[in-house]
């Protein structure tokens, strides 16, 4: 365990290359390799890796994951316990816990083990991003779509209740404005705005 704890180059096999692109969350890391292969290092507890036949394991080493390698990923976003990944063409998926409503795939549906399409984003989205239970996307257009978990009104909905689907973030603050960025951490969330 102490060698775990002690800072190292990552190292995957010599047919991937090096690494181009690398995103982080709460327990998780996926990275994408010069070859285009994306691997997946942490824990694997809700599938949010998209390796669901070794669901409830962790990863300590680079693990090649077919399921997200299969699509051409623009941007991947890790919260606790799910993922969210954009697509290059702006579609948004998400993976992982269904709890509080943080995939956006509507309530009283399960867990998802593979990268699942998340609608009603109203137009091409170009970011997203997650908190520990929340995720976000914004749109080319610089409207913020939010939706998970609304304890301490990190979703921006003037309320604390769960959201299960995406919904505009509205509001005077955000009146004739157009978000650039926005990340979320455990309990908050901040933007960049124009």
């Amino acid at each position: 365990m102490k060698a775990l704890l002690k800072p190292d180059q990552v190292r995957v096999r010599s047919r991937m290359g090096a690494f181009k692109d690398v995103w982080a969350g709460s327990y998780n890391t996926v990275a994408r390799t010069n070859s285009d292969e994306i691997v997946v290092m942490g824990l694997n507890n809700y599938t949010q890796l998209a390796i669901p036949l070794y669901k409830g394991l962790t990863f300590f080493m680079p693990e090649l994951a077919k399921d997200l390698t299969s699509k051409e990923w623009g941007v991947v976003a890790m919260g606790q316990h799910h993922a969210l990944c954009l697509n290059k063409d702006g579609v948004v998926y998400s993976l992982g816990r269904q709890e509080y409503g943080r995939l956006g795939l509507g309530e009283g549906g399960g867990d998802a083990t593979h990268p699942t399409a998340v609608t009603g984003l109203g137009d091409t989205v170009v970011e997203v991003a997650c908190g520990t239970a929340v995720s976000f996307a914004v749109t080319a257009s610089g409207d913020c779509y939010s939706w998970g978990m609304g304890t301490n009104c990190q979703l921006g909905t003037g309320a604390e209740d769960d959201v299960y689907l995406p919904g505009k973030m509205g509001g005077k603050q955000l009146q004739g404005k157009k978000v650039i960025a926005v990340s979320s951490g455990g309990q908050h969330t901040v933007m960049i705005v124009q």
